[in-house]
C-alpha cells in the first residue's frame, strides 16, 4: 500500500542542514492522490489541475492500494493530452 510520496514542495519546506538526517516518513506528503489503471489520460489530467492543490505527478495504484505506475503531467502534455 502506498503510504506516501515526497514532492520537491517537501523538500522545500523542509529544506535544512537536517533534512540529509530525517526520516522519509517526517517529511513525505500522506495519502497521495492516485488513480487506478483503467482511469482515461485526459481525466488524470483533470484530477492533476483542478482543486486547491495543483499536482504534476500522480501514482497509478491497483484495487489493494499497490503502486503499479507513475504519470507524470509533462508525460501527458508530451503525448497530447488536453
Amino acid at each position: 500500500m502506498l503510504l506516501g510520496m515526497i514532492t520537491d514542495g517537501d523538500l522545500r519546506r523542509n529544506l535544512s542542514e537536517s533534512l540529509p538526517n530525517r526520516l522519509a516518513e517526517d517529511i513525505m506528503t500522506e495519502g497521495p492522490t492516485t488513480v487506478k489503471p483503467e482511469a482515461l489520460a485526459a481525466d488524470v489530467l483533470r484530477i492533476m489541475t483542478s482543486g486547491t492543490r495543483k499536482l504534476t505527478q500522480i501514482f497509478v495504484c491497483d484495487d489493494v492500494g499497490k503502486p503499479v505506475g507513475f504519470i507524470h503531467m509533462h508525460d501527458l502534455l508530451k503525448i497530447g493530452v488536453s
